[in-house]
């Protein structure tokens, strides 16, 4: 049986010294990112978009919508570098939501939206990823991922709430919005489809698409690509990683 010492020694660390040594984890953490983006992010994977190459593309921003936000890595440094933009993020998994929050709970300019963006309202399994990945869970079975990757595991699914970006859009009555960012491991042409009749208010759309199925029944690149310029998109960047994933940043043409 715990002692009272005990017991209140376990809620001070628990309330008071956990989330005090959390905070500063943060703080420095922000500092260093924002020390980072400024010096023009040097080390940055060649096969990913820099936010100062966002930045200088897009220029003024408003409005992003953040579809699959993780832990809120990329939220930080969307939210620096873009300091005067409402950020929507979205984030179905349980066990990064709480991190998202410590990451940007100082962050006033940011939401978090916890369902996984599909193309219907309800409740749908999620592969979840563990070992040399927790960014890797999709609402679709994998495939050729558990080949290429072996160290990330999938050995539970979890049910989870999915609802449509249409119906967010709708709800918080966005006119335009300046970014999409999404990153939801081969969901993207199926949540795509669920845009199609918003395209109109959406400046531009970057997002992470394999070449090779690594996901059961997901849309390559080259399908994704006929999508947007079927659409009044232009590809602004693409950059690739290797053989397996193109990044790239798509605007709307100006008519």
């Amino acid at each position: 049986m715990i002692s009272r010492l005990g017991q209140w020694s376990i809620e001070y660390i628990y309330w008071r010294l956990i989330p005090y040594f959390l905070k500063k984890y943060f703080d420095l953490e922000t500092v260093k990112i924002g020390n980072f983006l400024s010096a023009g992010e040097v080390g940055r994977n060649p096969g990913e978009i820099t936010k100062t190459q966002l930045r200088n593309i897009l220029g003024n921003v408003d409005t992003i919508l953040e579809v699959g936000a993780n832990d809120g890595r990329d939220t930080l440094e969307l939210s620096l570098m873009f300091p005067d933009a409402i950020i929507h993020a979205i984030e179905c998994d349980v066990r990064l939501i709480g991190l998202f929050y410590q990451r940007m709970n100082r962050f006033q300019n940011v939401s978090l939206h916890t369902f996984a963006a599909w193309n219907s309202n309800g409740f749908k399994k999620f592969y979840s990823s563990s070992g040399t990945s927790f960014g890797s869970s999709s609402l679709l079975e994998p495939k050729m991922i558990r080949d290429v990757e072996p160290g990330i595991t999938f050995d539970s699914r979890m049910p989870v709430v999915t609802a449509t970006l249409s119906e967010l859009i709708e709800s918080l009555d966005l006119d335009v919005i300046d970014l999409v960012w999404m990153d939801v491991q081969g969901a993207e042409f199926t949540i795509l489809q669920d845009l199609l009749p918003y395209l109109k208010r959406i400046r531009s759309i970057y997002l992470e698409v394999e070449q090779h199925e690594m996901y059961q029944g997901e849309a390559l690149y080259s399908e994704i690509l006929e999508y947007f310029h079927a659409n009044g998109f232009s590809v602004a960047r693409e950059l690739s990683n290797g053989s397996q994933i193109v990044n790239a940043l798509f605007i709307q043409n100006i008519e």
